[in-house]
């Protein structure tokens, strides 16, 4: 039994994690607030670290026990940020369809402040629709990005049917202030284009 209690209070204290980081995310998919469009937010992971970014903001990359960790400059016994493989945060892409039109967004929100991104979705439909955003840049230490800023993309289409978006996790990824490069593991979203 009490190997049991702290898996079930780890898992309680990433539930409440993640509620206290997305409360929109969460509302939009309840039942009857957007009928046409899914919304799936989906885990992401360490895959690997950059020392010169850890080393920038004080941390150092180390070997503990053959796991690569990220820890405080000069605090070798400290605890480990994360390790390689572990949940950083999470990423998501919303669509929802109308008449002729889709709309969407995309985003993410880690654990540790991001200082550097990547992004890319893609996006099919009907009749060999194909269609790819890509963003990424320098952030001021954020722990969560979205495109749009506010609202949602409107793109016009000429076919009904559906369209399926998905965050491509190769291409997707944000680089925290500890070093680690944490990937999206690609959520995505599907919806129903109407003709008028």
């Amino acid at each position: 039994m009490r190997s049991i209690a702290p898996r079930i209070l780890a898992l309680a204290a990433s539930l409440l994690f993640v509620t206290a980081l997305a409360p929109g995310a969460l509302a939009e998919t309840t039942p009857g607030s957007h009928p046409m469009g899914t919304l799936l937010a989906t885990s992401m992971h360490v895959v690997r670290f950059d020392a010169a970014v850890a080393e920038e903001h004080g941390f150092s990359i180390i070997t503990r026990n053959g796991i690569q960790m990220s820890v405080p400059t000069g605090q070798t016994d400290a605890t480990p940020q994360n390790t390689v493989g572990g949940p950083c945060g999470t990423s998501y892409i919303y669509l929802t369809g109308s008449i002729l039109q889709y709309e969407y967004y995309t985003g993410f929100t880690v654990i540790a402040p991001a200082v550097d991104f990547g992004w890319s979705v893609n996006i099919v439909g009907p009749n060999f629709y194909d269609r790819t955003g890509n963003w990424g840049g320098t952030l001021k230490s954020a722990r969560s990005w979205r495109a749009p800023g506010k609202g949602e993309y409107d793109i016009p289409v000429d076919d009904s049917g559906y369209y399926d978006g998905e965050v491509v996790s190769a291409a997707s990824f944000a680089i925290l202030d500890n070093g680690e490069v944490c990937y999206s593991a690609g959520p995505s979203s599907r919806t129903y284009v109407n003709y008028p």
